[in-house]
């Protein structure tokens, strides 16, 4: 590999830890907006001296309080750099918080449907979103690609 490519890929893994610096430093923030904070500030302008540099992180890399809060896109559209958000990760993002969703091994996770005593949870992990049922025993076997999948499965489960 070439030094070239060394730098580049250290770049990019240190502008994914900003992300979650930044995340954390939100969290942290008493201002409102956050975003204005003297911390959140200076690691603002490291993202977007990194992001010239190396394009941007993947929407589906980032918190969604910053797809939420447009923090996101209005960071990117200052450099001049479009990036798409799904539709789908946006409404994953909204029906998150909606739901009040939590972090399962890192990953967000939320409440998307009760049936009785069974549920259907949706998960994220980058850009991949995918869904999987639980009962009162804890989580079944199996990953579904899509909603329509899961609720499928759940009508085989009923008796």
């Amino acid at each position: 590999m070439s030094e070239l490519r060394r730098l580049h890929r250290a770049l990019r893994e240190e502008l994914a830890e900003l992300w979650h610096d930044l995340a954390a430093a939100y969290q942290r923030s008493r201002i409102n907006p956050p975003e204005q904070s003297q911390e959140c500030r200076q690691l603002i302008r490291r993202i977007e001296a990194i992001t010239r540099q190396t394009g941007p992180t993947p929407p589906g890399d980032i918190g969604f309080v910053f797809l939420l809060t447009g923090l996101y896109q209005q960071l990117h559209e200052r450099l001049g750099v479009d990036v798409p958000i799904p539709d789908g990760l946006l409404q994953h993002a909204h029906d998150f918080v909606r739901l009040g969703g939590r972090l399962s091994l890192g990953y967000p996770e939320g409440l998307v449907e009760e049936h009785r005593d069974r549920r259907i949870y949706f998960h994220r992990k980058g850009e991949r979103i995918f869904y999987r049922i639980a009962d009162r025993t804890g989580t079944l076997p199996g990953r579904f690609d899509t909603l329509d999948d899961a609720r499928a499965a759940l009508e085989d489960l009923s008796p």
